[in-house]
């Protein structure tokens, strides 16, 4: 190849010092075909041959092109002749020439090189395209998905972290066999672990399905490694077969992240049911377009996931760029896979159908095939042999998900909704749910005739005629049946059914005002149940917000509202009576407020659920699902070597206290905690009444204890205070079955307290409020979605509006009036 440089000889050195030029020639040409910078273009006649490296377009009109000279036997071009992509005039042409430059001979044009001062080597270098690297000490600066600067305007849409605690509230966990989701407080991290056995699964998605707004691009980032006994791929050897590790940005039906299979290479999926039914792309790491990161020379970066890694994924649209990448030691950001759908024949529609999406992290030895850009399928499982491999493990340090700019306001259906009439709110420490909210989990989506239908696909008839809905997958042939269709239909039956779409609304909640119209103080809480399981007599209604994408609800009665933990119960002894659960017997370790006398909520694991139930043994009645224990009415001091763990405290001192008080002094707070049951004169103290809070400014000093219930007359002197859980009479949620009354044997499984809820936010309405009081954007909240699109509907997220009366006279009665509007982000 010709050389694309000469050098100059400069005096008073003669052949030393030389300076590096380059050879061009300033053409006035007719344009025929406008090529790009760059382009190798062939003198027809004159045989010289170059690369265009810039034009002018002169304000006469005129067009001149420089090409840089590469031939060497003809270093100028003729004018007249003909430029074209060949030799000798053939292939495109692109213009001729009309006039040489004024000089008429080839330009000789001094290459220079931009240097530091004191260190010469240290240069600037320049691209194809002309635009040379400008970088910062720390590297380059990052640009979104939309070719943005990123100029510290992101804003966190989810942030998920582990450093004291699970958090499990936050996510829909999933799991199944030995799969687990297990939080180490150690390393602030959630282990994901299978075992050997087929069909383990340990799964987590994060109920916010995170809101997406176009035009706006949506940063992903998260922590993890993989331990999975063996390397496998450009590890050497293989991974136990059946083993897989996925985490991303995705649901069962939308998204993308990445993927480690038993083959031991890494993938990475795009995923879609824009056709009707979930569709992957995938392609393994030696197809990755940008970056495969296989050598630690060519690739800056060498991959090993079994090492703390930082992934990051980002996305611009619907249709849109997709990039997939991790971060290196020093900061950068490598980009090792993109999907580009814009102008892409392979990619049918979008290349998401919903980009709200939850962050997701999964292992699992389940078998499944998917369709590989490269040439036939991926299994991603086979678990042949698998009882000899050994367990596989997913460490998960934090995750977050970005918005990238300041601004997260967006449009949506604006709805709003009263009660019939005013609320009446009796004196009681525990809020009294008022309206309540679920994201539907489908939509509808367009009517179909039998013909049409897409095997695979979920519909709900909505008009009956001469098809056969169940030849395709229904149950009956009836209006408001849900099926997955089979086949497509019979082509001129009528009758129809919509498609249903899953719902990818993520409710913002804009303004909630509300006025305490009596002259008691009011308080208002909003609270977040994980599933409808959690309150009692939910009675979802369309009608109050017609033709959305929630379910609303005022006619729920109660919910789980407080903390308190403990060891399992065993052992213990009792009657049922009613709703009054008496015990009796030695018990080794209490029972608590909200665990449960019969089954408590389907999937039943982790710190939010109880893992385990109370059977009693010999009931001749019944007693109702998820009966659950309010709260301890009394308490019965322990004796001998069964004591359980009561907190007996003799005789504190109490200042003497009226009725109505909801506060009392103790000389001494030490050993006075919330959640113990107070003791005190007979009649004096409501039965059931619980210590809410102590304040004491040091130990062994006076403590002020805020009660759960007012007093009913005075008291002063000594006062007991038991830790719940021992032998006396408990509140039951739900009434028992009237025969269901001779002494039992209560029998606690294997497990402790669980832990219910309590305000994420709370806000305060005076007595007599002057007009409503107006939340506004202080209150934005983001409904969640299972994962799954036929997941059952009552396993999503429910969020609650409580409201409780804070006096402040002894049977007053707050009079509550609200008007909730919200907009619908979809």
């Amino acid at each position: 190849m010709a050389i694309t440089t000469n050098t100059i000889q400069l005096p008073p050195d003669g052949v030393g010092k030389k300076v590096r030029h380059r050879l061009l020639n300033d053409l006035t040409v007719s344009v025929t075909t406008t090529p790009e910078l760059n382009t190798l273009m062939y003198g027809a006649s004159s045989g010289c041959y170059g690369t265009l490296v810039g034009t002018y377009n002169a304000p006469d009109g005129s067009v001149s092109w420089f090409i840089q000279v590469t031939s060497t036997a003809v270093t100028q071009f003729v004018s007249g002749e003909n430029l074209t992509s060949a030799a000798l005039g053939a292939g495109t042409l692109y213009g001729t020439i009309s006039a040489l430059g004024s000089s008429g001979s080839p330009i000789y044009q001094p290459v220079l090189t931009i240097s530091d001062a004191k260190v010469p080597e240290y240069t600037l270098s320049v691209d194809n395209k002309g635009a040379s690297y400008t970088r910062f000490q720390e590297g380059t600066p990052q640009f979104d998905a939309w070719g943005h600067m990123q100029v510290s305007q992101m804003q966190a849409a989810g942030e998920y972290y582990h450093f004291v605690q699970d958090l499990s509230g936050r996510y829909y966990t999933t799991s199944s066999g030995s799969g687990s989701v297990v939080h180490n407080p150690n390393t602030s991290s959630m282990v994901y672990t299978t075992t050997t056995a087929a069909g383990d699964l340990a799964r987590r998605s994060t109920g916010q399905y995170h809101p997406y707004k176009p035009g706006v691009s949506q940063l992903v980032y998260t922590s993890l490694a993989i331990t999975a006994g063996g390397g496998g791929g450009y590890f050497g050897g293989s991974l136990q077969t059946g083993k897989i590790a996925e985490w991303g940005y995705f649901d069962d039906n939308n998204g993308f992240g990445f993927r480690l299979n038993s083959d031991g290479y890494m993938y990475v999926f795009l995923r879609t049911d824009s056709s009707g039914v979930p569709v992957e792309t995938v392609y393994r790491q030696d197809y990755w377009n940008v970056n495969t990161l296989t050598s630690a020379t060519k690739s800056d970066f060498l991959l090993n996931w079994s090492l703390n890694n930082l992934w990051w994924m980002d996305v611009q649209g619907t249709i849109g760029r997709i990039r997939l990448g991790v971060e290196t030691q020093d900061g950068r950001r490598i980009t090792c896979h993109q999907f580009t759908p814009i102008e892409n024949a392979g990619l049918v529609g979008p290349s998401c159908r919903n980009l709200s999406l939850p962050l997701t992290w999964k292992v699992s030895n389940q078998t499944q095939t998917v369709s590989n850009p490269n040439g036939g399928t991926v299994t991603l499982s086979n678990r042949t042999n698998s009882s000899s491999a050994t367990g596989f493990t997913m460490r998960v340090g934090a995750g977050v998900v970005f918005t990238e700019t300041s601004d997260i306001k967006y449009s949506g259906v604006a709805i709003h909704i009263t009660p019939d009439d005013n609320i009446l709110v009796p004196p009681n420490n525990t809020y009294i749910p008022v309206l309540q909210f679920k994201a539907k989990n489908t939509v509808a989506g367009p009517t179909q005739s039998p013909g049409t239908f897409v095997v695979g696909s979920s519909y709900t008839i909505n008009a009956l005629g001469t098809a056969d809905f169940t030849a395709i997958g229904a149950s009956a042939n009836a209006l408001g049946v849900r099926f997955t269709a089979t086949g497509t239909g019979t082509v001129g039956n009528t009758g129809s059914a919509y498609m249903n779409i899953q719902n990818s609304i993520i409710g913002i909640h804009e303004t909630f005002d509300w006025a305490s119209n009596t002259s008691a103080n009011l308080h208002v809480g909003i609270f977040v149940a994980p599933s409808e399981k959690w309150v009692n007599n939910l009675q979802w209604s369309e009608t109050l917000a017609p033709a959305t994408m929630l379910y609303v609800d005022q006619k729920a009665t109660d919910f789980a509202q407080y903390q308190y933990w403990a060891d399992k119960a065993t052992g213990v002894a009792g009657t049922v009576s009613g709703s009054i659960l008496t015990c009796t017997g030695a018990v080794g370790s209490g029972l608590l407020k909200e665990m449960y006398i019969t089954a408590p909520p389907a999937n039943a694991a982790g710190p939010l659920y109880v893992n385990g139930s109370i059977s009693l043994a010999g009931v001749t009645g019944s007693v109702a699902a998820r009966t659950r224990v309010v709260g301890q009415l009394t308490a019965t001091g322990a004796t001998g070597s069964t004591a359980q763990p009561e907190n007996w405290i003799a005789s504190p001192t109490v200042g003497a206290t009226g009725a109505g008080s909801t506060t009392i002094t103790v000389a001494n707070g030490n050993g006075v905690a919330p959640g113990q049951i107070l003791m005190g004169s007979t009649g004096a103290v409501v039965t059931g009444t619980f210590v809410e809070s102590v304040t004491q400014a040091s130990a062994g000093a006076t403590g002020v204890v805020l009660l759960s219930k007012p007093l009913n007359g005075a008291i002063s002197g000594a006062a007991s205070f038991y830790t719940p859980g021992g032998k006396g009479t408990y509140q039951l949620s739900v009434n028992g079955d009237a025969t269901s009354t001779a002494n039992n044997a209560v029998t606690l499984g294997s497990y402790g307290a669980y832990y219910s809820f309590k305000p994420i936010e709370s806000f305060f309405a005076p007595g007599n409020s002057a007009g409503r009081a107006a939340l506004g954007d202080r209150i934005e909240k983001s409904f969640g979605l299972g994962p799954a699109l036929d997941a059952a509907e009552d396993g999503k997220g429910v969020f609650i509006f409580g409201v409780k009366n804070l006096g402040p006279t002894t049977g007053a009665t707050g009079s509550f009036f609200y008007t909730k509007y919200w907009r619908e982000m979809r």
